[in-house]
């Protein structure tokens, strides 16, 4: 069986925590935690997921937006009628899909043993050609143009055939996946289609409960950035107020030199500058390493204050 998630960078960190970090697999209750050190990821590097989902995406063009989807995730569950280990179906899996997307865009593909059935998280980037003449990269994310809904179509066939090309010696009950399963279901017995009926529905329960689980830690996720993303501004501001208060500035003068900094970017930015969120990761270190090269520390950090340096000589 086989099913499709879409997710933000957000959502895409939980998932991330759900699939491969062991303590928080341990606080799930629907997980066999003897079988969790069984747990694979078939696509591991030296780096970790998240890390690697930061540098594909530095490559490729992608829109600054939250909601944008930067990641799919194909959940494929191990056909029932399989016999043996599972890692010759993972395997072929993965070949097959990294064919589909590009091994470079795939995230992780982790195989899951602790739960109620051998199960991947396959997790990539939908990369495509970038055609727009206007932006500096050949690709781009888009989600929308990677899995149309003749993809979707053809996905499930197409897996089918090449896991019946991989491996010609299992039996049909091996290798089956859901498209064919659905197929099908009309052939059966009334037994056999009640059966089928209620391991779907059972199925379909898990996998919501995975979501849930998935969804849950996004939003935990969601609130310390925020939580994080309100303490700099907290910072920045503070900042501000030393900082002008030990240079004799008003606001309004301060924020003039920041506007004077646009029209000379040879001109020096305020020290505060270096804490505020509203400027990239990488701004914020430029800014922080110039002030290092140049051996000033920002006055507003500097203990002790200039009133007790003055009354310290006369004790």
């Amino acid at each position: 069986m086989a099913h499709l998630e879409k997710h933000t960078k957000t959502q895409t960190k939980g998932t991330e925590r759900h699939c491969n970090n062991k303590d928080t697999r341990d606080r799930q209750d629907h997980i066999d935690h003897d079988r969790t050190k069984d747990n694979y990821n078939l696509m591991a590097r030296d780096i970790s997921p998240t890390e690697y989902l930061e540098q594909r995406l530095d490559e490729v063009h992608h829109l600054d937006r939250a909601d944008l989807k930067v990641t799919a995730d194909w959940i494929v569950t191990l056909p029932e009628g399989w016999k043996g280990d599972s890692r010759e179906f993972f395997v072929h899996t993965v070949d097959f899909l990294n064919n589909q997307y590009g091994a470079e865009n795939g995230i992780f593909a982790t195989v899951h043993k602790d739960e109620y059935r051998d199960h991947m998280h396959y997790s990539f980037i939908p990369v495509t050609k970038d055609l727009n003449p206007k932006h500096d990269k050949d690709e781009k994310v888009c989600a929308k143009e990677v899995l149309t809904k003749q993809h979707m179509r053809d996905f499930h066939p197409a897996l089918q055939e090449h896991l019946r090309e991989k491996m010609p010696n299992r039996d049909e009950r091996e290798i089956k996946v859901v498209g064919i399963e659905k197929d099908r279901v009309k052939d059966r017995s009334l037994t056999q289609f009640k059966a089928f009926k209620e391991q779907e529905r059972v199925d379909r329960f898990k996998g919501e409960l995975d979501r849930q689980e998935v969804n849950q830690l996004s939003r935990e996720n969601d609130i310390e950035e925020r939580q994080e993303r309100s303490q700099g501004y907290t910072d920045y501001f503070k900042a501000i107020d030393n900082y002008c208060n030990e240079h004799g500035l008003t606001e309004m003068q301060y924020q003039r030199e920041l506007y004077l900094q646009r029209l000379d970017p040879d001109k020096q930015l305020p020290e505060p500058e270096h804490l505020n969120p509203d400027r990239t990761e990488q701004e914020r270190a430029d800014i922080a390493r110039e002030y290092q090269l140049t051996n000033r520390e920002p006055e507003y950090e500097k203990e002790p204050s200039k009133e007790y340096e003055r009354e310290e000589p006369e004790r």
